[in-house]
């Protein structure tokens, strides 16, 4: 019932949402006359506070969606590479606002997964979006990608296992996204992952988020037979690492596709 009200009530709130943005779009346009600096100042405070919640009731429809089991997902080959070109694409207007660099490190050749390939962009703009946020102003974030066919180190061996069954197993492609933020706690590493949970430095960021990005990616890599943790990045900050195989069949049956904004 809880899932069902929130789906309802977050995809009525979309509507009007949209009309206001569009309105304070078009005042930012100057389509109804000429502003003031504090005008245009205020309209755009407001038009970022819109966007934010836009944002949120997106996360709330696509976990509604995903628990109900109406998440579709749709398998093809990809390149990793252009998966993670996408994935910055999205994200670097957000970082360049924060004055935060994101470089790629791409295994020669490239990682091809069998996947579906917006999910997975989704998963890695979350996680860099999560970065850029929690990163100094001016630092860096690393977005690194490549196949894998024995367990290297910083995989532990349950999510190894988990992923990559079988006699004859085929490699895996790893994914980690590197930041210099605060750090998760270890006892809240497995928690981060869990729906509207927050870590006491996330509730200190300005413009934070509702708390579901982290549940989603962890969502959709499980429909994908994958595995997703954080690790403590050695010089400071987190390691998140996603784990997927490159082909295995899904461990959830999709029911119908979902479009995601």
């Amino acid at each position: 019932m809880k899932r069902d009200f929130l789906s309802k009530v977050s995809h009525d709130l979309k509507t009007p949402l949209a009309s206001m943005q569009e309105t304070t779009r078009l005042l930012l346009d100057e389509v109804p006359g000429p502003l003031t600096e504090t005008q245009a100042r205020l309209l755009r405070l407001n038009h970022e506070g819109g966007q934010r919640l836009s944002a949120m009731i997106s996360k709330i429809l696509d976990l509604s969606a995903m628990e109900s089991g109406t998440l579709g997902v749709e398998i093809g080959h990809h390149d990793a590479a252009a998966l993670v070109q996408q994935a910055v694409a999205v994200t670097s207007s957000v970082a360049a606002d924060r004055s935060v660099r994101i470089t790629t490190e791409i295994a020669d050749p490239a990682p091809r997964l069998a996947c579906d390939g917006d999910l997975v962009i989704q998963v890695l703009v979350n996680l860099l979006e999560n970065a850029v946020k929690f990163s100094p102003e001016g630092g860096t974030v690393r977005l690194a990608a490549r196949t894998v066919a024995e367990r290297p180190a910083e995989v532990p061996e349950e999510h190894w296992n988990d992923v990559v069954a079988g006699e004859d197993p085929a490699p895996a492609v790893l994914m980690s996204v590197v930041d210099e933020g605060p750090g998760v706690p270890e006892d809240e590493a497995d928690a981060i992952f869990d729906r509207f949970y927050q870590t006491s430095a996330g509730r200190r960021v300005q413009g934070r988020g509702v708390g579901l990005g982290l549940c989603i990616c962890r969502e959709i890599v499980d429909a994908h037979g994958g595995a997703i943790w954080v690790r403590p990045n050695p010089r400071g900050g987190s390691v998140f690492s996603v784990l997927l195989p490159r082909a295995l069949p899904l461990r959830r049956a999709p029911v119908e596709a979902t479009s995601f904004s």
